[in-house]
């Protein structure tokens, strides 16, 4: 009778295991308020569609006239940089195509993305939920300096 090694327990811990949740944000170039409720779910079809042929999850797209907020995993294999830059280029040929935002200029060059942990992702769900009732009492670019400061960067806010 051959010898078996007994089933060690952990052997399925030493399984690499990721999952990395990126709450992302990006504008409409200038800042512009182009996306309108009458188009703003294409918009985010478009933008979710793009996410999905890189085997990502989208938790939550909403937005703004001027800025999207996207809640989204993807796997490892793909740069998420990478996928943010194409999800840009992707959607912006897309709406100017469809001729949905006929004085479409694309989106703004940047972006923000902020890793989040799974305690924060019903969180932050909700606060993208709220977007239009968020905006009504703060700015873009209050929101988006706080962001960066509750992201430890402060060095005079150099990304507005």
């Amino acid at each position: 009778m051959s010898e078996r090694h007994p089933r060690n327990i952990y052997t399925n811990l030493l399984m690499s295991y990721i999952r990395h949740y990126f709450h992302i944000v990006f504008s409409t170039k200038y800042r512009q308020p182009l996306i309108s409720q009458k188009i703003e779910k294409t918009v985010y079809h478009l933008i979710y569609s793009q996410i999905m042929k890189y085997q990502g999850y989208v938790h939550r797209i909403n937005g703004m006239p001027d800025h999207i907020h996207i809640l989204a995993s993807f796997p490892p294999k793909y740069p998420h940089s990478e996928v943010i830059k194409i999800i840009k280029q992707e959607t912006s040929k897309n709406i100017k195509s469809l001729g949905i935002i006929p004085s479409w200029n694309g989106w703004e060059e940047g972006y923000a993305s902020f890793s989040c942990s799974y305690r924060e992702v019903e969180t932050i769900k909700n606060y993208i939920i709220n977007q239009k009732k968020h905006h009504s009492t703060i700015g873009f670019a209050d929101e988006y300096k706080a962001w960066l400061t509750e992201n430890g960067i402060h060095d005079d806010i150099p990304y507005m």
